[in-house]
């Protein structure tokens, strides 16, 4: 199962993620719902740092990916870029509800 967690300011504002496990769907490298979901945070990373020159802070390791932003620049931008990919997760959990779920925290 992924689990995905999405930070929320307490204006609403996604300011970061975390996405750990492996779905099981299928195996390793034919898994659509770890690719997909995977493509969606990864590229929101690759937004924030190549496209708008931001840095934030990025772990990564074998099955988890967390992104938080600290910084305020860009503010539009980064709304949707991490709207979309909120858009893009929710439907994935739509669709596959039994190898990923979403939760979403305002601090």
């Amino acid at each position: 199962m992924i689990r995905i967690e999405l930070y929320r300011t307490l204006h609403g504002e996604i300011k970061g993620f975390l996405v750990k496990g492996h779905a099981g769907m299928a195996e390793k490298g034919r898994d659509i719902v770890c690719a997909a979901v995977s493509v969606l945070t990864q590229t929101v990373v690759l937004g924030l740092t190549q496209y708008l020159g931001l840095q934030p802070e990025v772990k990564r390791k074998k099955g988890y990916l967390s992104c938080l932003l600290t910084q305020q620049e860009h503010r539009e931008e980064v709304r949707a870029i991490f709207e979309t990919m909120a858009l893009g997760l929710k439907d994935i959990v739509g669709q596959y509800p039994d190898f990923v779920q979403m939760e979403e925290h305002r601090r």
